[in-house]
């Protein structure tokens, strides 16, 4: 209960001081899976300057900008990419950053 009136209080802040929030997602993928992810990741309107491709335990890292709430993150990217082919289940595991800072 405590840390859901963290996070309304966070977006309260987020909309009266105009502060920045950007969320990066590290994903994980079996092995040969990541250029369908990142296909996927393409066709969801995500600029290609946004993904990253890595080597190690994180495969893929999403870069997301420009946020207003973190509502709105995880409506419109945090669930779409973590249920990317789940019929396959290409993603092993994800991993969310979720950054604010001062404009």
């Amino acid at each position: 209960m405590l840390q859901i009136r963290y996070i309304y209080q966070v977006e309260d802040t987020i909309d009266s001081l105009g502060i920045v929030l950007k969320a990066y997602m590290g994903l994980s993928c079996k092995v040969g899976a990541f250029n369908r992810v990142v296909d996927e990741l393409i066709k969801m309107n995500l600029s290609q300057k946004d993904v990253f491709l890595l080597f190690g335990p994180i495969d893929i890292l999403v870069q997301i900008r420009d946020l207003t709430s973190l509502d709105e993150f995880v409506n419109q990217w945090f669930n779409p990419i973590r249920n990317i082919t789940t019929q396959e289940m290409l993603i092993e595991r994800t991993q969310t950053f979720i950054v604010i800072s001062e404009g």
